[in-house]
């Protein structure tokens, strides 16, 4: 871990140097910091552990620029990669068991991959990126709510969806009211190669904007594995929805349906997020959310206290921005399930980060 993060700091020093030294008109070296950080207070009833400080998310990379159609991009991120995930279990006769099993292994903090990816601006209507890219599946709406510091959306907070694979995405401007990304990927993110079947995932999104600041947006993703373990076809249906007022006040809401998730046939994920925030002070802002999530069989995520159960959360707190690039933030979490002899899970958060 220490060697790794000197050769990170060594490669953002040089590439600085050399964006200078090289040419001193145009950018063609960009770094990529964001950081993501929280100090916890949790106030759930008997619990042993109350506080606690962790880093979620630390993205470090570069950006080169070979000319204006062509890109590099590189992203390292440090987070907790090693796993032992996907346990399947048949009875005597053979018959499959629905259980579902994941552990977390090794450094909270080793580095990852996580973008790699070349860019081709083919022109201003047409882009190209191949690599280790980043999938579409619901930076839509991560853009739209902003605080992803905060919590992750639907997708990422509940299904777990990855947000980069390998493979390749296209993105179409149709005209300025319609935008079209296709895709062709593993399938198993970014921290897996390809699966010793070749099995691929195909995925469609599209944006509208039919006036000035609202846009909607359609997603869907298909995948099949010729795998005996994976019997059933996995599908992902998203629609999401937000509107914006002068900066200063938006409201939002998506619905997500996984169906088969895990490739297990009704082992079907799906639910509803509303949010909403509001800017009443300079650069001081009051947000909201409530989610609502469904699952047809109960999925135990360990590692997460809005586990997969189904049930509804709740989220709300103000941000601050002192400046570009930095935001800081008190809010309470809440997660209720729909199961009575779960114990409502309640937290107060105290989140920074910082990107450049």
């Amino acid at each position: 871990m220490r060697y790794q993060l000197i050769f990170l700091i060594i490669l953002l020093i040089s590439t600085n140097l050399l964006s200078q030294t090289k040419d001193s008109t145009t950018n063609k070296w960009v770094p990529i910091i964001d950081v993501f950080g929280k100090f916890e207070y949790n106030i759930t009833n008997n619990v042993d552990k109350k506080f606690a400080f962790a880093i979620d998310r630390a993205y470090l990379g570069q950006q080169y620029n070979f000319n204006e159609k062509l890109s590099g991009k590189i992203i390292i991120e440090a987070g907790r990669p090693t796993t032992i995930e996907k346990i399947y279990i048949k009875d005597s006769i053979g018959n499959l068991q629905n259980i579902a099993y994941e552990e977390n292994t090794g450094s909270y903090y080793t580095m990852q991959l996580k973008i790699a990816e070349l860019i081709w601006d083919i022109n201003d209507n047409i882009k190209l990126k191949i690599g280790s890219v980043s999938i579409n599946n619901y930076q839509t709406q991560d853009k739209f709510w902003g605080l992803k510091y905060i919590a992750e959306t639907f997708q990422d907070r509940y299904f777990h969806l990855p947000s980069a694979d390998l493979g390749i995405i296209g993105h179409f401007k149709i005209n300025k009211n319609f935008n079209l990304d296709l895709a062709l990927t593993n399938g198993e993110g970014n921290r897996y190669d390809q699966d010793k079947y070749g099995d691929l995932q195909l995925a469609t999104g599209l944006d509208i904007k039919p006036i000035d600041n609202f846009i909607i947006r359609f997603y869907y993703d298909y995948s099949k594995s010729k795998d005996s373990l994976k019997p059933a076809e996995r599908q992902l249906f998203s629609v999401f929805a937000g509107y914006e007022i002068l900066d200063k006040f938006k409201i939002g809401g998506e619905y997500n349906y996984r169906k088969n998730n895990l490739f297990i046939k009704q082992n079907d994920l799906y639910g509803f997020s509303l949010f909403s925030s509001y800017n009443f002070y300079k650069n001081l802002s009051f947000f909201a959310r409530f989610d609502k999530l469904y699952a047809d069989k109960i999925y135990l995520d360990n590692e997460s206290w809005y586990a997969h159960y189904p049930g509804n959360g709740f989220i709300t707190g103000v941000n601050y921005s002192p400046t570009n690039g930095i935001n800081l933030s008190i809010n309470y979490q809440l997660w209720q399930a729909n199961d009575k002899n779960i114990v409502i899970q309640q937290h107060i958060f105290l989140n920074f980060q910082f990107k450049i």
